[in-house]
This record gives structure tokens, sequence and C-alpha cells, in this order.
């Protein structure tokens, strides 16, 4: 069998989850160096800057991105903050726990609507046009996983499990 090793990088895009939350940062940074005018002259440069710095690392640490990596039928999914911290958010092998792998499309929407004990999105945005959706068996029931495949990475998860693969839209 051939070694398959496929990798896509996605930019989560910017929300208004997002865009408020950043507003929030620079505002704390604000108030917190318009405070430290009243702290004297030895801590106000001190707190000035660490509200600098606090604020900036907060700041890039809102832009995310996901890697999916598919190595031989495991399939892993990691957050990347800020292009520093590394989350992993799932990792499964794919021809032990996949059900079905589809298209989000409504002709899919009788498997979408099906119970799941847990629901992953790791797509750039929610209405995204190339998402798909993978169901997975657990312990403890179905975990529905939403992401965006290129082609290379659904060739390759249907080689791992051709039967459980959906390709029409």
């Amino acid at each position: 069998m051939d070694d398959v090793f496929v990798e896509r990088l996605v930019a989560r895009k910017m929300g208004p989850k997002e865009m408020g939350i950043k507003a929030l940062i620079a505002l704390a940074a604000v108030v917190l160096i318009f405070v430290s005018g009243t702290l004297g002259a030895f801590l106000m440069p001190l707190v000035a800057a660490v509200a600098l710095v606090g604020g900036w690392y907060l700041w890039v640490l809102t832009n995310m991105e996901y890697e999916y990596s598919l190595s031989n039928g495991d399939l892993t999914v990691d957050a990347i903050y800020g292009q520093r911290r590394r989350k992993n958010r799932l990792e499964v092998n794919l021809r032990e726990r996949l059900e079905l792998m589809a298209p989000l499309s409504p002709r899919y929407q009788s498997e979408l609507s099906r119970a799941c004990v847990r629901v992953l999105d790791v797509a750039s945005a929610p209405n995204a046009d190339n998402r798909w959706f993978l169901l997975l068996r657990g312990e403890n029931g179905l975990t529905r996983v939403i992401f965006e495949p290129d082609q290379r990475m659904v060739d390759a998860i249907r080689r791992c499990a051709p039967s459980k693969v959906q390709t029409e839209w």
C-alpha cells in the first residue's frame, strides 16, 4: 500500500465575535494606559508598556488557522493561534471510525440531522463554499466534523475508506 501524506492550511476568517474580542482588547489597553497616568511617574511607563505588549500579544493570538493533516488514514486537525501556538483539535483513524464523508449540501440533510455528541467546526467560515462533513463513530456516539478539504485530500480520504466518501453535491 502507498504511503499517503496530504496537508492543508485554512485561515479562519474574522467574524463579529473575533472583531468584538479585538475591540475589547484595544479598549482594555487604552483604559490601562489612561489609568496608569494616576499611578505616578515611575509606574506609568511600566503599566503602559505592559498594556501595550499584552494587548499586542492577545491581538495576535486572535488570528487563527486550521491545519488538516492526513497521513496513512490518520486525520489530524490542529488549531494554530497567531502562527505561534498549536492546539490539537482532532486525531482520528479514518479507516476505523469514519462512517460518512460528504459535501455539506441539502442532499445529505438526513445524515446531518443525526444526533451527534460533539460537533467540531474547523472551516474558515460558517458560509464557506467548499465545506464537507465527516461523521465519526466514537465511544460516546457520533462526532460531526465540518471542514474544508481540497481535492487532493478528498481523493486521499477516498483511498482510505472508499465506500464511506460521497462526492455528489
